[in-house]
C-alpha cells in the first residue's frame, strides 16, 4: 500500500464516523501526519455483524481475542469509535502496540497519537472509563455511556 492509498483508506474509515465527529478526528489525524508520525486508521463504523464476527475470534473461531465487545457494546458500532495503530511506512507493515511497546521510539509515537485525541476530547483505551486495555481505541460519546446509545438505538 502506497502513503496516498494509506492516507486515503484512513480518511475513508474517519468520515465513516458520526458527522459531528469528523472534524475533531481528522485534526488528530491531520495534525499527526503533519508531525511525521505514521497513523493508520484501521477502523471507524462497523457493523454490528462485523462486530459479532469479530468477538467470536479467540472464543469461538481460533486466534487471538480481537474485542471484548458484543454487538451493539462497541463505539465503533454506533461510528463514535475508531482503531488506530502506526504504519511504518519504508516496509508498508502495520505496527500494532504489542510491537510499538517493544521500542522506545515507535512507544513514544503511539502515546503522541493518544495525547492528541485526548486534547481533542476523546477518551482512549489507554486508560478508559471502564478500564480495559484498548491501546488502539479511541472513542467519543458525546457525554453518552454504552447503555444510553443502546437503549437510544433500541427506541
Amino acid at each position: 500500500m502506497t502513503n496516498t492509498q494509506a492516507r486515503t483508506q484512513s480518511v475513508n474509515r474517519i468520515l465513516t464516523l458520526d458527522s459531528r465527529l469528523v472534524s475533531s478526528a481528522m485534526e488528530v489525524y491531520n495534525s499527526c501526519t503533519e508531525d511525521k508520525i505514521p497513523i493508520y486508521i484501521c477502523a471507524g463504523y462497523r457493523s454490528n455483524e462485523e462486530q459479532a464476527w469479530m468477538y467470536d475470534i479467540g472464543r469461538f473461531t481460533p486466534g487471538a481475542t480481537l474485542t471484548n465487545d458484543r454487538p451493539k457494546y462497541s463505539a465503533n458500532n454506533y461510528g463514535m469509535g475508531l482503531d488506530f495503530c502506526l504504519r511504518m511506512e519504508s516496509v508498508n507493515r502495520l505496527i500494532n502496540w504489542q510491537e510499538a511497546d517493544m521500542t522506545d521510539y515507535w512507544r513514544t509515537l503511539w502515546m503522541k497519537v493518544v495525547r492528541r485525541f485526548e486534547s481533542e476530547g476523546w477518551e482512549c483505551g489507554w486508560r478508559n472509563s471502564v478500564g480495559l486495555f484498548e491501546p488502539g481505541h479511541a472513542r467519543n460519546l458525546l457525554g453518552k455511556d454504552i447503555g444510553e446509545l443502546l437503549t437510544a438505538a433500541d427506541d
